[in-house]
């Protein structure tokens, strides 16, 4: 199952129709379409195939006490949503397994894609940040994208902007 942990478990969804009521599975595919989702304490860590938040209206997860997640696939944020973590805990956005403490990781070949606002102390970029208001970047009309805390660029790291988007 999920790593070990408390988890608010009543707004997400996993594409393979597993209820809200339960945690989410390594491997799912998670949809967070509106509300907050607070992942605390799970140093096991979750291993999900992608990971989705909001939808017209924004999403929230939140990273606390040594809480990590992991999303193969890569992140997509829509409408005005949030993903915040504190200095324990952590996120990688590929495979690579990379979990620092305080740090959003994107791995090469991986993408943080969307609109909303990413907090954390580091966001260490080796894959793609894409602002878009869209899932895809080629259906965007725009955006805003805010990134508080560092953010360090890899070898393999890049940012895109689509047209009419904002990166703060």
């Amino acid at each position: 199952g999920g790593g070990s942990g408390a988890y608010n478990t009543s707004n997400w969804t996993t594409v393979s129709g597993t209820s809200a009521a339960t945690y989410p599975q390594n491997n799912d595919s998670v949809i967070i379409p509106t509300g907050t989702v607070d992942v605390s304490n799970n140093a096991g860590g979750l291993y999900l195939d992608n990971l989705n938040l909001g939808g017209v209206a924004g999403a929230s997860l939140v990273l606390t006490d040594n809480a990590n997640v992991e999303a193969a696939g890569g992140l997509v944020m829509l409408g005005t949503s949030t993903l915040s973590i504190d200095g324990n805990s952590s996120v990688d956005l590929g495979s690579s397994g990379l979990l620092l403490g305080g740090t959003i990781v994107i791995d090469n070949g991986a993408s943080l894609l969307g609109s909303g606002q990413v907090s954390a102390p580091a966001v260490l970029d080796n894959g793609q940040i894409v602002v878009s208001n869209a899932a895809t970047a080629s259906a965007s009309t725009g955006g805003t994208l805010e990134i508080t805390g560092s953010i360090v660029s890899g070898s393999a790291g890049g940012m895109t902007l689509t047209s009419g988007s904002t990166l703060m």
